[in-house]
């Protein structure tokens, strides 16, 4: 399987052989990011990128075999499924899709599985964007299934949702290549219109750090025939026509800040120019608290429940009185947490962005948390923070959590202190007003006992080979008040290896943990003219 190959299909819709617009501009865009690009086609195509080869569609499956769905949107898109599968499962390789604007190579899996939003849900799989060794047993059971149903399916049946139902049931295991929908669908079908709002809009709450290409759904994205001057649609697709080389197509993005390159612009000038979009909005606002996160130590899921923490017990009515400051986590920024004005994401360390990071904090009370913490559910809601104490300590460690004033923090600051890990002999000596917060736990890593720490080595060594090994080990250990001593991953991983009989059922649970959490946490993309 040659990864450096990209391989596609183009039927004409009509009596026109030339390819379509955007057709034109996913194969450049392909070429663009240096791939070799195969075209797939019957007949004769005009407007074909140079650079492109092209085959003969025949070699994968015969003319005669060519349908559109009979019902609904009466395209050649289930057609288009078994061919791809056909030539994936005899050939291997990455097919895209010719609505799929490339900004940058694709990651170097063997395996990817697209993925798109749908309403509330973490991510459903889309074989828009798809990569696969020869002879893949999910290939083999989607090709089976779609030669067996032929040309008498229903829009998608042999798409997302013949993908959904296979990886939530016979192959559990595909889960872990399924990629988040920002890989190249931060767009679902029912917001292409976000396409024709201005970069500066339609960017600004991205950093695209993780977006690999746009999708624009052309079944959906052809029902326009205008595009503004000034939209992001028609910015990329000058970008595309207008470079020539790789090089310059990737200096020529950064330029229009589409993506991030770090060899031409430093991550604190982006994060400062990202964090002025918001200065205008948060000075307008008298927050009461700033949650300051440095997310060194946390992993994804943590801060997700640390958000999601907060606010289901602060509740909607007060949104505007929290405002949420993550540092070191430029891949999350993009899951678009629904408070859209009050939570922002940084790429950069919170070392690098510290004393930055001064202009842009506005609440008159600053927790900062650099471990994965729980807050009790009324924690918001009451300002007497020392009142209904329930503070767990760990083998006698300071980790509590403290809330500074705006002076305080800036104090802090000043005198080089860390704000995450406050020595109270010394800030008494600096005369500082500090209040601590005994509602909350606080998991402290430097604590950890023997077993703990073994259950985190079992559980990042558990494959499908040592699985029943790990279990027996794990179900071995005498760990007592687990949930006070590790995080939500390692708590998470532990119980559900537990109780499962194999390492596909593992994976799975672990799946639908996340599904639920996300769910739970109701991610939605951030856009201006939404009111949530």
């Amino acid at each position: 399987m040659d990864k450096n190959e990209i391989f596609t299909l183009w039927i004409p819709d009509n009596d026109d052989n030339n390819l379509s617009q955007l057709a034109h501009l996913s194969l450049k865009s392909f070429l663009l990011c240096d791939y070799d690009v195969i075209l797939y086609t019957y007949d004769h195509i005009g407007n074909v990128p140079n650079g492109v080869c092209i085959r003969d569609a025949n070699e994968i499956l015969d003319k005669s075999k060519i349908f559109r769905y009979k019902g609904g949107f009466k395209t050649y898109s289930g057609f288009a499924n078994l061919f791809r599968y056909k030539r994936l499962y005899e050939y291997g390789g990455t097919w895209l899709d010719l609505d799929l604007l490339l900004i940058k190579r694709l990651s170097d899996e063997d395996i990817i599985i697209g993925s798109q939003t749908q309403e509330d849900i973490y991510s459903n799989p889309n074989n828009a964007l798809f990569r696969f060794p020869p002879k893949d047993p999910l290939i083999k059971t989607i090709l089976d299934y779609s030669e067996k149903r032929g040309s008498d399916i229903n829009h998608a049946e042999t798409g997302t949702l013949l993908l959904k139902k296979l990886l939530a049931s016979e192959f559990p295991e595909y889960n872990q290549y399924l990629k988040h929908f920002n890989y190249s669908n931060i767009v679902n079908w029912n917001d292409v219109g976000d396409y024709l709002e201005s970069p500066e809009i339609f960017l600004k709450c991205l950093n695209t750090n993780e977006i690999y290409g746009f999708h624009l759904f052309n079944t959906f994205f052809k029902k326009f025939v205008e595009f503004p001057k000034d939209s992001f649609f028609t910015t990329l697709k000058d970008i595309i026509l207008n470079s020539s080389t790789s090089e310059e197509y990737a200096f020529n993005l950064m330029k229009y800040n589409i993506t991030t390159q770090k060899q031409y612009i430093g991550i604190n000038e982006w994060d400062l120019s990202y964090l002025n979009i918001f200065k205008d909005a948060f000075s307008k606002n008298e927050f009461k608290y700033t949650i300051l996160i440095d997310s060194q130590n946390l992993k994804k899921m943590e801060i997700y429940n640390i958000i999601r923490a907060i606010f289901s017990s602060y509740g909607l009515e007060s949104e505007k009185d929290i405002q949420i400051i993550i540092c070191g986590k430029s891949d999350i920024g993009h899951d678009k947490i629904k408070f859209k004005d009050n939570v922002i994401f940084l790429a950069s360390d919170f070392q690098d962005m510290k004393y930055y990071l001064n202009d842009y904090i506005f609440g008159e009370h600053i927790f900062p948390i650099n471990k994965p913490v729980i807050f009790k559910e009324e924690f918001f809601k009451n300002n007497n923070f020392t009142s209904d104490v329930e503070h767990h300590v760990l083998n006698n460690s300071n980790s509590i959590l403290n809330v500074l004033n705006r002076e305080s923090y800036k104090l802090c600051l000043l005198a080089n202190i860390d704000v995450f890990n406050l020595d109270m002999d010394v800030l008494k000596t600096l005369n500082m007003r500090i209040k601590e917060v005994d509602n909350s736990l606080i998991y402290d890593y430097s604590f950890r006992d023997d077993d703990v720490l073994k259950l985190m080595k079992l559980v990042d060594q558990c494959d499908s080979k040592s699985f029943l090994n790990v279990k027996s080990e794990l179900s071995n250990l005498n760990i007592k008040f687990l949930s006070q001593k590790t995080s939500y991953h390692y708590f998470s991983a532990y119980k559900n290896i537990l109780n499962s009989n194999s390492y596909d059922e593992f994976i799975l649970k672990e799946h639908n943990d996340k599904l639920q959490c996300l769910n739970a946490f109701y991610l939605n993309r951030i856009n201006p003219r939404y009111d949530y």
